[in-house]
């Protein structure tokens, strides 16, 4: 998403200094929604329901609860709202942290640390892939909206 002051000066005409703000607004809430989401999974396996599925419902949450938001994405007509839309989309997205990523300490935990480094190398590849792609994709169609459908 690190598309996003780009995406406020772009669409929705707001200066990129007003629109740094509309952009870092969605990562402070990430960072309190991922503690909300890691206290949800352990209250969850604390009250009897199996690792596997409290991990798969917080992958699931992670998933498509962004998927479904960066759609919505698509109709925001002011910069406010695009911001709590994209709020809600890193929100949900945090809810991977008690998925995926403590899925590597449930399966290997003698080689977490390093399975754990391998994994965010490949996703920190894929990041860098994508956030050029993205500008790629959006000047070859010529506006966002065919690329928050497709992503």
């Amino acid at each position: 998403l690190s598309w996003m002051p780009i995406y406020f000066k772009t669409v929705l005409n707001v200066d990129l200094k007003q629109a740094a703000w509309f952009s870092a607004v969605p990562w402070g809430v990430m960072a309190v929604s991922s503690c909300i989401a890691g206290a949800a999974s352990d209250n969850l396996i604390k009250s009897g329901c199996p690792l596997i599925v409290v991990r798969k419902i917080m992958q699931s949450i992670g998933f498509i609860g962004p998927g479904l938001s960066l759609l919505c994405l698509n109709y925001a007509t002011t910069p406010a709202l695009a911001s709590v839309i994209l709020t809600v989309a890193l929100s949900l997205s945090s809810f991977t942290q008690a998925g995926y990523f403590l899925n590597i300490q449930d399966i290997a935990p003698q080689s977490a640390g390093l399975l754990h480094g391998i994994s965010n190398a490949a996703g920190t590849l894929a990041a860098i892939i994508s956030t050029i792609g993205a500008g790629y994709f959006v000047e070859w169609f010529g506006s966002f909206k065919a690329f928050l459908t497709l992503t």
